[in-house]
């Protein structure tokens, strides 16, 4: 019983921000399976960012290394594996499945990213305890959403476009990444400016 507490504890605030999302969509909906797909496939894309991220960190220790220590983990490695990690399901699987207009790849990297938000909730609520949803729950899986706006719209653009507008895709991804590192950076650091940074690109 305890093990189902904590999955409805880590993933009930992903799935209501999924269902949020997708409300604001209804003028031409997106095809719920595929929704659900890329939601479960951006879960499963937590196992591969903590791979690399395992590989190229190797013994640092995010809580007891100095902020310079974490910004060198944060900026070049967990920035852009998770990014890239998140933009892969969508670019490889939603975008060559159902694209329309701009706003479907807000809706398909909202998927992704909560997917990915809502495993890693429950790695840290399985470590820490439930108690860490308090912040997690309105910080760090609104800021996977936030962040995937960047690189989903840019997607939406570069489909709806018809033109090679790979450039601006790939600056989306690297702004992205920078705010994510930045992000987690701050919340180690300077917790009001991580909430700032969240609520900022939320608004």
């Amino acid at each position: 019983m305890a093990a189902v507490g904590f999955v409805l504890v880590a993933f009930t605030p992903g799935l209501f921000w999924l269902w949020f999302f997708l409300r604001q969509d209804a003028y031409r909906p997106e095809p719920r399976r595929l929704v659900a797909l890329t939601f479960a496939l951006g879960c499963v894309s937590t196992i591969p960012a903590g791979i690399i991220e395992a590989i190229f960190l190797g013994d640092f220790d995010l809580e007891t290394g100095t902020l310079v220590g974490t910004g060198a983990a944060m900026f070049p490695v967990v920035g852009p594996i998770e990014e890239v990690c998140k933009f892969a399901v969508v670019r490889l699987k939603s975008y060559r499945s159902f694209f329309d207009e701009p706003t479907d790849g807000l809706v398909y990297a909202a998927a992704a990213s909560l997917g990915f938000a809502s495993l890693e909730n429950l790695f840290y609520v399985a470590d820490y305890g439930p108690q860490v949803m308090i912040l997690r729950a309105p910080l760090s899986t609104v800021g996977h959403l936030v962040f995937d706006s960047i690189w989903g719209y840019a997607l939406g653009v570069l489909h709806a476009s018809g033109a090679k507008r790979t450039g601006l895709v790939v600056v989306s991804l690297i702004l992205a990444a920078v705010a994510h590192a930045t992000f987690n950076v701050a919340a180690f650091g300077f917790p009001l400016g991580a909430v700032a940074l969240v609520v900022g690109g939320a608004v």
